[in-house]
């Protein structure tokens, strides 16, 4: 078996590995809490697809940086060290080039993590994103499967520990989940569910969005479309955190639900247009 357990800076030497070989394809890698280096490659690895990347706990280097991320695929990543992770997918000329699971438990909830694609041609996509800590940006080359789901804030504190931020450009994310922490979002997503936590909708249109007792929904951005809006007993919504013009098709506010909005303001050129409410918040 190739890869191991990483044992000095640079992934692509040989040497450094406890096998004395460097990583092929579904071998299973560990960056250990030893290991007091940055993690770099200095070589081409795009093609790499390993079964497993473990960066332990106690992990203090930087995995990659910002200007330049390492690149590979996993089957599954778990991160719960390290001052800053940063990675895009490989193209996946041989290997799958689809990462199916990234488990991000960073050290601290501003601890930096930046995930993407190698390039615009690229075929590299996550699957499952899973957010407990860190802040952590989805960039705007990033790319998703068909099914894939962000997961944020399943943790004890869970207002401060996990901050997602989506970029502009990013392809369209089927799924999101929150059960707290906060997601600023300039992507498209498909299907929302907000538990917990702050779901920030900026320019880039939202499908439909399940806001529950402990979740907010705001929408922001000039032209921001939601189709279909649901609020919860507990839930809330907010149009007024800008003056951007904001469009909602069908809106339900269900008995307890709570909405920030100015009624004098509605309909076009107001601040929001709401084609269709349906509001049972006083219903007998």
């Amino acid at each position: 078996m190739s890869g191991g357990i990483l044992n000095a800076s640079d992934w692509s030497t040989a040497a450094n590995w406890s096998s004395a070989s460097k990583p092929v394809n579904n071998d299973d890698t560990v960056v250990p809490n030893t290991l007091n280096d940055n993690v770099t490659m200095s070589a081409d690895e795009s093609d790499l697809d390993v079964d497993l990347l473990h960066v332990q706990k106690g992990f203090t280097g930087t995995f990659g940086t910002s200007a330049s991320p390492l690149v590979f695929a996993a089957d599954l990543i778990k991160v719960f060290g390290s001052s800053g992770f940063y990675m895009e997918v490989g193209d996946g000329t041989t290997s799958s080039g689809i990462t199916d699971e990234i488990r991000l438990q960073m050290r601290t909830h501003n601890t930096p993590v930046e995930l993407g694609k190698e390039a615009a041609a690229s075929l590299g996509q996550f699957e499952r994103i899973i957010c407990q800590r860190g802040l952590i940006t989805l960039k705007g080359n990033i790319a998703f499967t068909a099914t894939s789901v962000v997961e944020v804030g399943f943790m004890a504190d869970q207002a401060g520990d996990v901050r997602v931020i989506i970029g502009s450009g990013a392809g369209t994310l089927p799924n999101l989940r929150m059960n707290g922490g906060r997601v600023t979002s300039d992507g498209a997503i498909t299907t929302a569910t907000v538990c917990n936590g702050i779901l920030t909708q900026d320019t880039a249109a939202v499908t439909t969005v399940f806001v529950y007792r402990g979740g907010r929904l705001e929408l922001n951005g000039s032209g921001t479309v939601a189709t279909t809006v649901v609020i919860y007993d507990g839930g809330w919504l907010d149009l007024l955190q800008t003056s951007f013009q904001k469009t909602i098709t069908t809106l339900y506010l269900f008995p307890g639900a709570n909405i920030i909005w100015d009624q004098n303001l509605s309909g076009s050129p107001g601040l929001h247009t709401i084609t269709n409410p349906f509001d049972m918040r006083n219903a007998e």
